[in-house]
Parts: structure tokens; C-alpha cells; sequence
């Protein structure tokens, strides 16, 4: 197994917890493999192959929904970096706890900034998360379990940093994948 995990983070607050594991791309890779990963692996290979392509960058044309099969898109979602304030990058197309996903409640986050999400103990974490993605242009991957409002989730998420013409991130892309009670393929 790849030695590659930089950091482990463990917090509570009350009854809420989460802990958030920062993976190398190595390790990413292995993970995709053992897990059964294939949207994670093929959006990953995706924006390498939009990374690399001759011309200039744009956001607009960052388009993975059409390598993935139409019941994976779910899975998408992506975030507006143009604020200078990090906790006011708003998500957009991010539903999450869909069914057969994260938890068993459907929830609806697209237009929030990150700061309204309603789970503030996932506010700041996700917000830094963020600011070091864009900030580094690097992409990150994450493995997250959460118990927030009684609630368990466990999950991969892969995020992207996305230029625009000029070449500043303007959004962050990213996948997630349902790692737990059930491992599941999509």
C-alpha cells in the first residue's frame, strides 16, 4: 500500500464529528482501484487530458458530464471561486445526500455560499479546503466521514481546481463517491 496520506483531521463539536483524510494522488489511485472507483478515475483522467490539451484554458469548456454515463452526474458538482472570501464561494448542481448516496435525506446546497451551508461544523473545513485548492491550483483528494445532525456519511471526493481564460481558478470541480455502509460501483 502507498504511504502517501498527508494529514488526518479529526474534530467534534457536541454529538457532530468528522474526520478528513488528505490523500496523495498515489494513494488515490490505489484507492480507486481497490474501492471500484471508475467516475472518480475517468473524471481524473478527464481533467489531466483537459490540463495538457494545446490552447488556452476556460472554464466554460471543462465539461465531464459528457465522459460519464448520465446516472453517474450526479456525482458532479462544482464550486464558484470568484470571491476573495472563501466562505462566500457558492456550489452549484450540489445535492447531496441523494438516494443511495450520502445519507438518506435529500438536501439541496446549489446557490449557497459556503458559509449557509447548513451544517456550519462542515463550514470551515470545507471552506479552507477550498482556498487551498485554489490558491495551490493543485487538486486535492479527500476521504471524509462525517456524523452531522445524527447523521453519518462517509465518502471520497476528488477536487479539481478550474481556470478560466485568463488563467486564474475560478471554480473547483469535483466528484465524490459513496464509500460506506456499502461499497458501491457506479
Amino acid at each position: 500500500m502507498a504511504q502517501a496520506v498527508y494529514e488526518i483531521i479529526t474534530s467534534q463539536h457536541g454529538s457532530d464529528w468528522q474526520e478528513r483524510l488528505l490523500g496523495s494522488f498515489d494513494y488515490m489511485a490505489e484507492r480507486v482501484d481497490q474501492l471500484r472507483m471508475p467516475l472518480m478515475r475517468d473524471v481524473w483522467t478527464y481533467w489531466q487530458d483537459w490540463r495538457r490539451a494545446d490552447g488556452r484554458l476556460d472554464a466554460n469548456e471543462f465539461r465531464p458530464e459528457l465522459v460519464v454515463a448520465p446516472e453517474a452526474r450526479r456525482w458532479l458538482s462544482w464550486v464558484d471561486t470568484h470571491s476573495d472570501n472563501h466562505l462566500d464561494f457558492t456550489w452549484h448542481d450540489h445535492v447531496y445526500g441523494v438516494e443511495g448516496g450520502l445519507s438518506d435525506d435529500l438536501c439541496d446546497a446549489s446557490g449557497l455560499t459556503v458559509r449557509e451551508h447548513p451544517a456550519s461544523f462542515h463550514v470551515i473545513p470545507c471552506a479552507l479546503e477550498y482556498a487551498i485548492c485554489k490558491q495551490s491550483e493543485e487538486p486535492f483528494y479527500h476521504e471524509i466521514e462525517q456524523t452531522i445532525g445524527g447523521r453519518r456519511r462517509h465518502y471520497a471526493r476528488l477536487l479539481l481546481p478550474i481556470p478560466d481564460h485568463n488563467g486564474r481558478v475560478t471554480r473547483l470541480f469535483y466528484v465524490i463517491q459513496r464509500l460506506s455502509p456499502a461499497l458501491r460501483a457506479l
